[in-house]
């Protein structure tokens, strides 16, 4: 009986083999490409005719991600900055939201919260707060102004961006939105390319034709039970609007 399993086995390895195997195509190569006009106005269609059938074409526009000079480019250095806006209302209580960043993080776990908690716990966040803008008192929509990353860059690991809301007890807790969040690498030659932003997966970036993945925020309560709410266009999170309510501190 084995040994008619593996006789079987080979038969069916042969026949799949022989289906799969293809003549490579030996037509000719030569082909030519003409064009109505090589004169054009911005916003002119460019209609181009081409003499044969090859099997593969390939275009080089001219836009940022399919240009000719760089078709052999896999990589390129560029300063990453980062911009986003700050809203704060209700309470005054001093730095209770922070900018952190992290090389060590080792992600959410989908499903488990608790371990995703330990992992926010144990990894190294450093305080960046210094480098942007915030809103102080009852502003609104205030912008942080380009921060660069590019040390965080250099080290060649991944970034996790995080906003750490910490209020105390005994007064009114103060409402943070964070919104406009866009991080963009910017090249030498000028042009730059979106790295992160504020989307969901319902409203994937498109990074030189890659948009089946965008990175995300997820929300996580360390402390008390106020949390930051998550949307495609911004982060809000409200504690206790009220001294009186305001019986316990809170962190998430």
């Amino acid at each position: 009986m084995k040994i008619y399993r593996l006789l079987n086995m080979l038969m069916l390895c042969s026949a799949f083999t022989s289906a799969c195997k293809k003549e490579l195509s030996l037509s000719a190569a030569d082909f030519a490409v003409t064009t109505e006009s090589v004169t054009l106005q911005l916003g002119d269609t460019a209609r181009f005719s081409v003499s044969e059938n090859p099997d593969i074409l390939t275009f080089y526009s001219g836009e940022i991600g399919r240009r000719y000079a760089f078709k052999d480019r896999v990589e390129a250095e560029g300063r990453p900055l980062l911009n986003f806006r700050t809203s704060r209302a209700n309470g005054l209580q001093e730095n209770s939201l922070k900018l952190l960043l992290s090389n060590d993080f080792n992600g959410v776990a989908k499903g488990d919260t608790a371990i995703t908690i330990s992992n926010l716990a144990s990894a190294s966040w450093d305080d960046i707060s210094d480098r942007a803008t915030l809103a102080s008192g009852g502003e609104s929509n205030i912008a942080s102004g380009d921060i660069d990353l590019s040390d965080y860059a250099a080290i060649g690991k991944p970034v996790f961006v995080a906003f750490k809301y910490q209020v105390a007890a005994g007064s009114i807790q103060d409402k943070w939105t964070v919104n406009s969040f866009l991080l963009k690498n910017n090249l030498a030659d000028g042009s730059s390319y979106t790295i992160a932003n504020m989307n969901t997966s319902s409203a994937p970036f498109t990074n030189y034709g890659v948009s089946s993945f965008s990175p995300g925020f997820a929300a996580y309560t360390l402390q008390n039970t106020y949390n930051w709410v998550v949307s495609s266009s911004q982060l809000v999170i409200t504690g206790a609007t009220a001294a009186g309510w305001a019986t316990a501190p809170a962190e998430a």
